[in-house]
């Protein structure tokens, strides 16, 4: 299902992404933390409230708990996802 015409987006959409949430719900790990906040670890974890993306979130204006539409946000998006990528142990990503 293509919710978005951007993939990265379509993960936030759908919760259907590399999230530890996600990833234990079907068995593929088990856990569903992220390591450094200590709490369960989807899209919206990362996007809004996950330290680990604080700086990001300022870069791209994103601030306090304002909850923001991600299709007019991609650029934030992709590197939400492409930090998660590239740094997965400490995002809780273990495969």
């Amino acid at each position: 299902m293509i919710v978005h015409g951007n993939i990265d987006v379509n993960q936030f959409l759908t919760g259907h992404g590399r999230f530890p949430v996600y990833l234990k719900r079907f068995k593929i790990q088990d856990c569903d933390q992220c390591p450094t906040c200590k709490t369960v670890a989807d899209g919206d974890h990362f996007l809004y409230k996950c330290s680990i993306f604080k700086e990001v979130r300022r870069k791209y204006g994103i601030i306090g708990n304002t909850f923001i539409d991600v299709r007019e946000h991609v650029d934030f998006v992709e590197a939400v996802l492409s930090h998660i990528n590239s740094h997965k142990l400490e995002c809780g990503v273990l495969i």
